[in-house]
């Protein structure tokens, strides 16, 4: 199967739909995680000064910055090079980087909460081998957040299914995210 660099964002936002248990993460700070190559490091300058008084002082990036052309598609680049790296150990997560990320953030669903534990816990191993972290797991499961540390876990996100208002324009049902509080799911555990 042939795989574009990015993928389209009305196919991935439609996965989560697919199956009952919704499930995502994020890896954080990705950009800043993946280094520039000295040659591209000099593409990346900027000048600085502690005090109005000093003279303005040169510098580089040496990682990736948030807000550089280049840098969402370097991280895509990234995240699918590691999943066709960890192809044979974690296929299911190495299929849902490829097929259902979006710069670094990476969601979709599953049959039930056993394979969405299994591919979040894969997800997290594939890009911890790199030392980035996938963090901000949000699920429609509370017994998928719960296998994960609570600081790892979205704060304020609930996915639910609710009955669109306007159903003779938009028909059917909608997905509505919804404030979760972390301390309600810390005292339930």
């Amino acid at each position: 199967m042939h795989y574009y660099l990015a993928n389209d964002l009305p196919t991935v936002l439609s996965g989560i739909r697919r199956a009952p248990i919704v499930f995502g993460t994020d890896i954080r700070e990705m950009f800043l995680q993946i280094r520039l190559t000295e040659e591209d490091s000099y593409c990346h300058l900027f000048v600085f000064r502690g005090d109005p008084k000093e003279e303005l002082k040169t510098y580089r990036f040496l990682r990736h910055p948030f807000g550089s052309a280049g840098s969402p598609c370097v991280a895509i680049y990234t995240a699918k090079r590691l999943a066709k790296d960890f192809e044979k150990k974690y296929p299911l997560a190495s299929s849902m980087v490829l097929a259902s990320s979006i710069v670094d953030d990476i969601m979709g669903s599953a049959e039930n909460e056993e394979e969405a534990i299994t591919i979040l816990t894969q997800l997290r191993e594939i890009f911890a081998s790199v030392k980035m972290k996938a963090a901000k797991i949000f699920s429609n499961s509370e017994k998928v957040l719960k296998v994960f540390p609570v600081e790892d876990t979205a704060t304020k996100l609930h996915v639910v299914r609710e009955e669109s208002r306007h159903r003779e324009k938009k028909g059917g049902s909608q997905v509505t995210v919804r404030a979760r509080e972390r301390e309600r799911r810390r005292y339930s555990m």
